[in-house]
């Protein structure tokens, strides 16, 4: 988690889901689904990243992105799959 590579991947997640949930905001503004403001949609950008750190934090001690190779799933299950 201390390393620069988690915090980099981490910072372009939040500014993707930010600039994504802003967007669908604006968007459904702009359709007349809602009638919001740009100031909450970007209360929103905001929010949205902030869960996205948090998840970032969170679900990393469960997960093996890029610690072992041979830990992905797709090589674990290579070696027991019947091609006769």
């Amino acid at each position: 988690m201390w390393t620069k590579s988690f915090w980099t991947e981490a910072l372009e997640q939040v500014v993707r889901t930010s600039a994504q949930a802003m967007l669908a905001v604006i968007v459904c503004n702009g359709l007349g689904v809602l009638d919001t403001g740009l100031g909450k949609a970007v209360w929103v950008g905001v929010m949205a990243a902030i869960v996205s750190l948090l998840t970032s934090v969170v679900v990393l001690p469960f997960s093996k992105r890029g610690s072992d190779p041979e830990a992905t799933p797709s090589n674990a299950t290579a070696d027991r799959v019947d091609v006769n």
